[in-house]
This record gives structure tokens, sequence and C-alpha cells, in this order.
């Protein structure tokens, strides 16, 4: 199994706090793991919508991996997820997600492939010039290429 590292810095990426719901934990007392991915689609939504300014941001998953490192418990809600970008392409990009418990525990990393979708033909997508811009601008300024940090 391969060691996972948490991303140095994470605290300063762009963030969303969400409330654990009753159905996401399960008989142990601990969130589901299709809570986890739950948690990281509803976070990932955010930060395209805020990234590109549209309510109504076309996208579609492509692949998320999870890394589950701790349990996080009923009581430690609300939890905190950090979303910075971590890849982009002409219609592919990638967000790399921190899971924190409401103490600030790191409870999981996960890394999501998301590509640009066209309704209407029901395909893929370039993204536009708007698109990549914002999504640079809010979590995308450490990749190579940019300025900042």
């Amino acid at each position: 199994m391969r060691r996972q590292i948490v991303p140095e810095g994470f605290r300063t990426w762009w963030s969303t706090e969400r409330q654990l719901r009753w159905r996401d934990i399960d008989t142990l007392g601990h969130l589901t793991a299709a809570s986890y991915a739950d948690l990281c689609q509803e976070a990932c939504g955010d930060f395209v919508v805020e990234a590109w300014a549209d309510a109504d941001a076309s996208y579609v998953v492509a692949r998320l991996d999870i890394s589950y490192l701790r349990e996080i418990r009923r009581e430690e809600s609300p939890v905190r997820l950090h979303a910075r970008l971590s890849r982009i392409g002409r219609s592919e990009f990638g967000v790399t997600m921190v899971v924190c418990s409401a103490a600030g525990k790191v409870c999981s990393i996960a890394e999501g492939s998301y590509v640009a979708w066209d309704a209407v033909r029901r395909r893929s997508r370039a993204m536009t010039d708007a698109e990549r811009t914002g999504l640079m601008a809010l979590g995308g300024q450490h990749l190579p290429g940019t300025t900042g940090t």
C-alpha cells in the first residue's frame, strides 16, 4: 500500500465546511465511504461554481480517488474540505482535496479528475478562457507557468 503524504500548506487552500447528516453515519458510528465521496463532490462543485462564476457549471466526474486516513465520527462535525487545482488541460482538470474533522485532524485525501461538459452534445468540451482563468485564480497559482505560491 502506498503511504499518503498530506500536502504542505493545505490549510491556506480554498475551503468549505459541511455538516454531517444522520444518513452519512453507519452502524459503526463513523462516516461511510460513500459519504466521503459525496462530501468531496459537493466541495468540488462549490469550488468550480465559484471559479467559473456560474451556478450551472457544466462538468462531469472522470475519476475520484480517496485515501482514508482516519475515521470521522458524528461528533466531529462539521468537517472542512480544502481544495486546490492540481492540473489543468484543454477540457480536463484535477482537484486535490483534504478532508479534516472539526478539530482539524486530517481524515482523508482525495484526487479528482473532472471534465468540462457539453450538455447538448453529451460529450466533453474545451474549457473557455474564462473557466481556465477562474480555476487558476481560485486554486492554481502554484502550477507551472503561473506566478505566486
